[in-house]
């Protein structure tokens, strides 16, 4: 049975063992026992035989087949071993395809890894939400104050880029553009996080380096680097008193930002303020550590003058509602949130200052209290005061208790100081 083309081919049956038929001009087709049909070309290469396979029977046609053997005669007559043109043809478009692969991998972990993402990752270690126990935790405050600004101002312009493929100077040209908007404090912290996050993802080999690196130098210093406007003298900050005094809000939010310019503390310690941590008899609040900014000088005592335990006992009605003086007006469970105040002063027409900036009024108004003290010792005891990391400065650990006294003389001063600012012309003020 001579064979000629595919329908020949296809007619071929299967034998107890495996046999070839020719085709013509040396293409050969094998049967094998279970009726699989390939096509071969023997040759003879350096006086050695061998046998090119071409494909099998039907994917591959006679037809295709034969062209294949004219391919490998020409191969032959140029001295070129079809077999291992083709292996190495073979080789090649395994190459091809695994590039490929690798290719649509990185595209796929390009798209994966973006800065949003791997942002994502670290905020969740920062907040002891993941298995990686290789960061330093945030309390919830700070972490929720960080993702705000994250996703406000990082997320919209770079949140979408590949973290491989961002530089430096894209870095550099984001901050001068944040901060042309006079987001300088802002600006500061985003630095920051940036440094953070880039870290994060060197350690985690999402990268190799680290653009971010010393980029806070990237935020100008400027007059906005006290951070927060202050009134510094005393007829701004008997304005800012009496808007205070008249500003419209809630019982619990009224008394928040009224005591405020007395405590010279930090917006969400006031918050925090809880009726256990109270001594009102004594006239004191010890504040809990875990409550303060710098929490490695341990509880801090606040002495409370009479107005602001005044301010506070118009509160004990509420007192069997919640654990916090200023609770969350949503969820009693948790205290009231560190931009209420600030939001309240704004809504009275308060311009320019903001709950922190009395902390500065403290230190630059402490002269006009009249207290005989020299300036370094008052400076000491303002400093103990605003709970100043005291360390570096005095070559001393900090004592909750030391200067106590001194400090309940400055404290109550200030007060004084405060309510006379508050009467009206004429009225002098008579402190019991």
């Amino acid at each position: 049975m001579s064979v000629k083309n595919d329908k020949d081919v296809r007619a071929l049956p299967a034998r107890e063992n495996a046999y070839t038929k020719g085709l013509g001009d040396s293409l050969l087709v094998r049967v094998k026992p279970n009726g699989t049909k390939s096509f071969e070309y023997p040759f003879k290469y350096a006086g050695k035989s061998e046998r090119l396979y071409l494909g099998t029977f039907p994917q591959t046609t006679v037809t295709m087949a034969r062209q294949e053997v004219i391919k490998a005669k020409a191969a032959l007559v140029q001295g070129i071993n079809p077999a291992e043109r083709r292996r190495a043809l073979k080789a090649e478009a395994r190459q091809a395809k695994q590039k490929e692969k690798a290719e649509r991998n990185r595209l796929k972990e390009r798209e994966r890894n973006t800065l949003r993402n791997i942002c994502e990752l670290w905020l969740a270690a920062k907040e002891g939400k993941s298995a990686d126990r290789s960061l330093k935790r945030w309390n919830p405050s700070t972490a929720n104050k960080a993702r705000l600004i994250i996703r406000k101002h990082l997320y919209p312009l770079i949140g979408d880029r590949p973290i491989a493929e961002i530089r430096r100077k894209e870095l550099k040209d984001y901050l001068t553009y944040f901060n042309a908007g006079g987001g300088f404090e802002n600006g500061r912290k985003i630095a920051n996080y940036l440094s953070q996050i880039f870290e994060y993802s060197v350690d985690n080999e999402f990268r190799e380096d680290n653009p971010a690196l010393r980029l806070g130098v990237v935020a100008p210093a400027t007059e906005t680097q006290c951070h927060r406007p202050a009134p510094e003298n005393t007829s701004e900050l008997q304005a800012t008193l009496l808007a205070m005094e008249s500003a419209r809000c809630s019982p619990t939010v009224s008394v928040a930002m009224r005591i405020t310019p007395y405590l010279f503390l930090r917006t969400s310690e006031i918050c925090k303020m809880r009726w256990q941590d109270l001594d009102l008899a004594k006239g004191l609040w010890e504040i809990p550590s875990d409550f303060m900014k710098v929490k490695k000088n341990g509880n801090h005592i606040v002495p409370l003058s009479k107005t602001v335990i005044k301010l506070i006992r118009t509160l004990e009605p509420f007192r069997f509602q919640s654990d916090w003086v200023f609770p969350n007006g949503r969820d009693t469970s948790r205290h009231m949130t560190n931009n209420t105040v600030r939001m309240a002063m704004r809504r009275s027409g308060i311009e320019g200052a903001s709950p922190a900036s009395f902390r500065a009024s403290a230190k630059t108004l402490r002269t006009q209290l009249g207290l005989n003290r020299d300036a370094v010792e008052l400076e000491r005891i303002v400093d103990l005061q605003l709970h100043h990391s005291n360390g570096d400065k005095y070559g001393k650990a900090y004592d909750r208790f030391e200067y106590l006294k001194e400090r309940t003389e400055f404290m109550l001063a200030w007060s004084h100081y405060l309510d006379s600012l508050k009467q009206p012309a004429g009225v002098t003020f008579i402190h019991s």
